[in-house]
């Protein structure tokens, strides 16, 4: 069945929120701090792209995103790697770049 939850908060997702908010919920639960498999990355909300880039050993974020392509996502949506993770994980930015399009 189609999924019917509720779509992601922040940034300007518009036709994506629905797909967005059904990779959330299968993937990570929704946690910014989830990394697979099925651990977290404590404080990675408060850390830099590029931090969570060098300490993740596994897919990690809201949409389980692979650490070796965070920061060139980041710079590809017009974003700082040098600021906060949580930026590019509230769905600022494009969404087809946090899709990995």
């Amino acid at each position: 069945p189609p999924y019917s939850g509720p779509a992601p908060s922040g940034g300007n997702v518009g036709p994506w929120g629905p797909l967005l908010g059904l990779i959330a919920s299968k993937e990570s639960g929704g946690n910014y701090e989830a990394m697979a498999p099925s651990r977290t990355l404590p404080g990675a909300t408060k850390m830099t792209i590029t931090e969570v880039a060098n300490k993740a050993t596994g897919a990690v974020g809201k949409y389980q995103q692979l650490p070796q392509y965070l920061v060139g996502r980041a710079k590809s949506a017009g974003l700082n790697p040098n600021k906060d993770f949580v930026f590019l994980q509230k769905d600022k930015g494009r969404p087809d770049l946090l899709l990995g399009y």
